[in-house]
């Protein structure tokens, strides 16, 4: 599961390198200008260097007391972390589910962005463009397919009269109309 991270992390940096010089430009020694500047009056950065060496030390000491305990319960006593997880069940629940963050995830950002696809899918792909395009079409080549056979009977003197209609109309459009 670490490994995607690494990829990640290692195309970032390439980028990174890449992208340096189009952002920053040939005068990277100014591109900072004043922003890492400690006023006299602010001396926040100095103070950080005078911090007790206790507070420096203490997260590699509660690192080495959790590896430590960590060593003790599950090669020394393997069955005692069982026996821990059944007196506190919910605090092991909730330590077990990751503090439920994947579901509280899924229920902000999965569910509403899947219920968004879904709506773009059923209205806008199906009901828009299906429904226009290829779905339209062809349901409109139907209905006037069953509308043309309804016209169309068989009979020769019926289509002798269609073809006399139309020259008909045809010769008043030609005379009366845009023709001449």
């Amino acid at each position: 599961m670490i490994l995607p991270l690494f990829v990640l992390a290692t195309g970032a940096m390439y980028m990174g390198y890449l992208g340096f010089e189009s952002f920053v430009g040939h005068d990277a020694e100014h591109f900072w200008g004043q922003a890492i500047l400690v006023l006299p009056s602010h001396p926040a950065l100095e103070a950080a260097h005078h911090v007790p060496l206790w507070v420096k030390y203490l997260p590699l000491a509660v690192g080495g007391a959790g590896i430590a305990l960590a060593y003790v319960l599950y090669m020394g006593m393997p069955s005692l972390p069982g026996v821990i997880a059944g007196r506190v069940q919910g605090l092991y629940q909730f330590l077990l589910n990751k503090w439920y963050f994947d579901e509280l995830y899924d229920l902000i950002f999965v569910r509403p962005a899947f219920m968004l696809g879904r709506g773009f899918w059923k209205g806008g792909d199906g009901a828009l463009i299906d429904g226009v395009g290829p779905d339209g079409i062809s349901a409109a080549v139907k209905y006037l397919a069953k509308r043309a056979g309804a016209i169309q009977s068989g009979y020769l003197y019926h289509y002798a009269l269609a073809m006399l209609t139309g020259l008909v109309v045809l010769v008043t459009w030609y005379l009366f109309g845009h023709g001449g």
